[in-house]
């Protein structure tokens, strides 16, 4: 099982884009929860990296945002290669 520090630093990046995408579009962590049908503290979880938000918010998040579902897809593939690669047993030659 991983420790937090291991998830802060897993989500840290996809945490950081949600942040800055909300703060571009001027809504309040407030705003993405009411939106979203959550808790603002789940909006603070994970903009700090604590945790990754569910398919269907993450969804939400594409629509309130007007992300490019490919762009996100491709930000959290590469993100997460190397998790993925060390997961499969995949080394880098």
């Amino acid at each position: 099982m991983k420790n937090k520090s291991q998830l802060k630093k897993q989500f840290s990046s996809l945490g950081d884009y949600l942040k800055e995408k909300r703060e571009s579009t001027s809504y309040t962590q407030s705003d993405v929860a009411k939106y979203c049908q959550c808790k603002a503290q789940f909006v603070s979880n994970w903009e700090r990296g604590l945790c990754s938000p569910p398919w269907p918010t993450l969804k939400k998040l594409i629509k309130i945002y007007d992300l490019p579902q490919k762009q996100l897809f491709l930000f959290l593939m590469k993100e997460h290669e190397k998790l993925i690669k060390a997961e499969l047993g995949i080394n880098k030659k």
